[in-house]
């Protein structure tokens, strides 16, 4: 449904944002074996410097249990992260309370100090009225685009 959301947002608002769903990664390989990694989301846009950028967004369906992202998820985006070439990625969360959104950024490995990219966990209003909001994409789409400013 996000994803939905997020494409026919970016189709309707013109605004360069490509997005696509479940683009699967080889993450490893071994003698008749291999693993692939398949993020929710993946958004690719003109960042402000005029070069490619793209965020990663993974949906979850759960309540996080803390103000933090569980170590798993963490481990997840930062694989994401290096694998599909993002700066910046996203765990998307039912917003079922007053909690805030959260943002940080991962350590550099010490093999390459400059590898630098973050998480963040955003909380979205999945319903309206009693309904599935309709405008959801539009929002997320804003949030990113305020990321280059």
């Amino acid at each position: 449904y996000v994803l939905r959301q997020l494409q026919r947002a970016a189709s309707r608002l013109a605004s360069g944002f490509r997005i696509s769903g479940q683009h699967s990664q080889l993450f490893w390989r071994a003698e008749g074996a291999a693993r692939h990694i398949r993020p929710d989301i993946l958004v690719r846009y003109l960042g402000p410097s005029g070069r490619p950028e793209t965020v990663i967004l993974d949906t979850k369906w759960k309540v996080p249990a803390s103000a933090h992202p569980d170590d798993a998820d963490l481990k997840q985006m930062y694989s994401y992260n290096l694998q599909f070439g993002a700066a910046q990625s996203y765990l998307l969360y039912p917003r079922v309370d007053d909690r805030n959104n959260r943002s940080g950024q991962f350590e550099a490995p010490h093999h390459d100090p400059r590898l630098k990219h973050a998480c963040g966990m955003w909380f979205i209003d999945l319903f309206t009225a009693g309904k599935l909001r309709g405008d959801m994409g539009e929002e997320i789409l804003s949030r990113l685009g305020a990321l280059g400013r």
